[in-house]
């Protein structure tokens, strides 16, 4: 062997090999995640480390009195909303590479395996994002401080206001139903019961009623007429296409502010270990984050019917 050739060893290649896998998984991990169209991505403090977190509403004040009745009034209650416990989970899978794989640096399936990995994570939220969707009139899965669903005709209020808050909108995707569901967002109020009202800016649809919801959206003029009414909706919303939802009637109008989201307290990661007694590499992906809501405001929707 002449001098000065240096020849990759197992060792030498491993840390090579760590890093490429990293790269590649995460680099497909963030290659499309349609679930950040309407989503929100949050994270947990980082001191955070129970296994779930308490979220609460805080019940905003009326309105002001006058000065002079000021004193003969009582103070107004400082309120707390309804609580709710968010419990965090933890998703991940492990890959055992033979010695074989390693002695013989057999890129193809290793790479195969990081880039599968990155997929299968994003995909597993992409399925919890959905999960949601698909129930979002029910309390099977997710469900407010209040114990309602995302969407419901009987959210509780707790103010002089009013006594109950809608967010259902009735009817199958059409355009007067999305004129309707942008009426009902202009007369949400809030915790207290009072006028909060609100401006859609996207229309969800699943792939079903992707066409209908462009014709609608993307219309200058009131669509399926040959009258020159203009369209109310045309410029106020874009349309997004949620290609995981099982629901092929259901559609929802989402406010740029709402509280539906996914909150990590670990980001997809991976990592890599090899048995110093068989060789054996182990590579392992994992995350842990919670999908849900509190608060429901800024999100409409229709279950078709």
């Amino acid at each position: 062997m002449a001098a000065g050739v240096a020849i990759q060893t197992a060792s030498s290649f491993l840390p090579l090999l760590q890093k490429n896998l990293a790269d590649l998984a995460l680099g497909q991990y963030y290659e499309k995640q349609e679930w950040k169209q309407v989503f929100k991505e949050e994270s947990f403090d980082t001191s955070f480390s129970k296994r779930f977190q308490i979220s609460r509403r805080i019940i905003p004040l009326g309105p002001m009195a006058q000065w002079a009745t000021l004193a003969s009034r009582d103070p107004d209650n400082y309120k707390m909303g309804p609580a709710k416990q968010l419990n965090i989970n933890r998703y991940g899978m492990q890959v055992a590479f033979d010695r074989d794989v390693v002695m013989d640096k057999m890129y193809d399936v290793t790479t195969s395996v990081a880039k599968d990995s990155g997929y299968s994570a994003n995909l597993t939220i992409e399925f919890d994002a959905a999960t949601l969707l698909d129930n979002a009139t029910a309390t099977t899965y997710y469900t407010s401080g209040e114990g309602e669903a995302l969407v419901s005709d009987s959210h509780a209020v707790y103010g002089e206001g009013a006594t109950s808050a809608d967010n259902k909108i009735a009817g199958a995707l059409s355009y007067s139903a999305v004129q309707d569901g942008m009426v009902l967002a202009s007369q949400m109020v809030n915790d207290r019961g009072y006028p909060l009202p609100q401006v859609p800016t996207r229309l969800l649809v699943p792939t079903v009623l992707m066409n209908t919801a462009k014709v609608i959206v993307k219309t200058p003029y009131k669509p399926g007429t040959d009258a020159n009414d203009i369209s109310t909706v045309f410029n106020e919303l874009t349309y997004d296409i949620n290609h995981y939802m099982t629901q092929s009637t259901y559609w929802f109008l989402v406010c740029d502010k709402h509280d539906v989201h996914l909150k990590f307290r670990e980001q997809f990661n991976t990592d890599t270990w090899q048995d110093p007694n068989t060789g054996t590499l182990f590579y392992l992906a994992q995350q842990r984050y919670l999908t849900g809501f509190n608060d429901w405001r800024g999100w409409y929707g229709s279950v078709g019917s």
